[in-house]
């Protein structure tokens, strides 16, 4: 049984319900209702029009001269709007709420609706929603497409007018909507009709929502993913996309801890403890004064003793070795028989030094510095050798060892290791190895010469 709308030119008392149904195989949902006056009879070729609830979008509002142009997001003229409709605009925003009130339009274009109002010169910078009340010679706008099937494929005309029984009816989507009338013998009136989701037939889960933030919606289907960007658990949405971040943990970023990170900190040392001498300050471990029991069961250590290869601890025994001199800085205690010993600088053992000479001998340049340390040293052989032999020089590639003395030796043709032989010369250091004769007229240059200098 169908319900109705009872509707009086002199009372107006209206009751919308709703009668649906929905296609088992299509989109849309059918509504129809019979529109019966006070009595209970049939009103007949009264105008019915269905709008959108929510209004239509601005894009841009300014007032001049005490006019409002308001530029909208499609067609007014196209979906209701007269010249005299009395609208609503709602939805601006901070400085613009002024906008937010009744007024009866002045004009109508493809792409604007204007109105008298008494303010200063502006443009808005937000926007907002028109719509249109129903009157004696206007419908609820904006009109929204209805169909005349239950796919939503045949598109119907909006307004019509109810048949000779007072019967409307169309099909379309799930929502809410505004239903009008006027004319005929009725009394303008209109009402909210909600249209839902019904048994086999498509119901956006989201059909409410209008926009995710940030993001928008631009159809019924929203889809959920997962992702990590940001620096902290975030959410961001694009067009019908809503997506839960999770980013991984960093230095700056608060998240989820990464297989590799888990791997690091899951090897991480496990908690050391130490027993004395070994010391833990932190991440610091030290040794303090290493007691003799730690190092064999005996006892005698000091500042007079030794420790010995057999693990003991033995003193230093000078009886009866005479020692001569008083050490200086860079000095050593060296034996000169096994009853006497004396401080000095010179090193008893024999100890050796090398510098290389990288490519062709065929400039001069200062090579390396030597000091053994204070004090004389007595070199005793240098010797030289080149990679690459000399072949056909008139003039041979010197190497000098010099301190306040100095010692030469020439790079030879055809001579695999030139050799000072024995010598004992003095000298004070530090010293120098360098090439101080160049190698010239040469079919083949000596290249990449090691010199070891031996001293004691």
């Amino acid at each position: 049984m169908k319900n109705v709308l009872k509707s009086s030119r002199l009372l107006l008392a209206v009751s919308l319900s709703l009668f649906a149904y929905g296609s088992a195989f299509g989109q849309g949902v059918r509504y129809d209702n019979i529109l019966l006056n006070a009595r209970g009879n049939p009103i007949s070729g009264t105008t019915v029009a269905v709008c959108q609830n929510t209004g239509l979008a601005t894009t841009a509002a300014s007032v001049t001269s005490n006019m409002v142009t308001l530029t909208m997001a499609s067609d007014p003229s196209a979906a209701g709007f007269v010249i005299g409709g009395n609208i609503a605009v709602s939805g601006f925003t901070g400085a613009d709420t002024y906008l937010n009130s009744s007024f009866v339009l002045t004009g109508v274009t493809t792409s604007q609706l204007k109105f008298a109002l008494t303010h200063a010169n502006a443009s808005a910078t937000s926007n907002g929603a028109v719509t249109q009340t129903v009157g004696a010679s206007a419908t609820c706008a904006p009109w929204v497409t209805i169909y005349a099937d239950s796919a939503l494929a045949v598109p119907t005309i909006n307004p019509f007018t109810t048949d000779g029984m007072g019967n409307y009816g169309f099909w379309t989507a799930p929502g809410i909507y505004k239903v009008s009338f006027n004319g005929g013998n009725t009394t303008p009136t209109a009402g909210t009709v909600t249209i839902p989701c019904v048994p086999n037939s498509v119901c956006p889960l989201l059909s409410g929502i209008s926009t995710i933030n940030p993001g928008t919606l631009a159809g019924p289907t929203v889809t959920f993913q997962t992702g990590a960007a940001g620096t902290d658990f975030n959410l961001s949405g694009a067009a019908n996309t809503l997506t839960l971040n999770l980013p991984t943990a960093s230095s700056t970023a608060r998240g989820l801890l990464s297989t590799a990170n888990w791997s690091t900190f899951n090897g991480k040392q496990a908690a050391i403890s130490v027993t004395a001498p070994i010391t833990l300050v932190g991440a610091t471990i030290g040794i303090d004064n290493l007691p003799v029991t730690k190092l064999n069961s005996g006892t005698g250590a000091g500042n007079t003793t030794f420790w010995r290869g057999d693990g003991t601890w033995n003193p230093v025994n000078l009886s009866g070795v005479a020692v001569s001199g008083t050490p200086s800085a860079g000095q050593r205690l060296t034996a000169t028989s096994p009853s006497a010993a004396t401080w000095s600088s010179t090193v008893g053992g024999i100890s050796y030094f090398n510098c290389f000479f990288p490519g062709a001998l065929t400039s001069t340049w200062e090579g390396c510095w030597i000091q053994p340390g204070p004090g004389t040293v007595t070199v005793t052989r240098v010797t030289a050798a080149a990679k690459t032999n000399a072949a056909g020089c008139t003039t041979a590639a010197v190497v000098g060892v010099a301190g306040p003395a100095s010692i030469t030796l020439s790079i030879a043709n055809a001579t695999t290791n030139n050799d000072t032989g024995s010598i004992s010369t003095s000298l004070t250091s530090p010293f120098q190895i360098s090439i101080i004769t160049a190698a010239s007229g040469c079919t083949t240059a000596p290249a990449d010469l090691n010199v070891v200098v031996q001293w004691q």
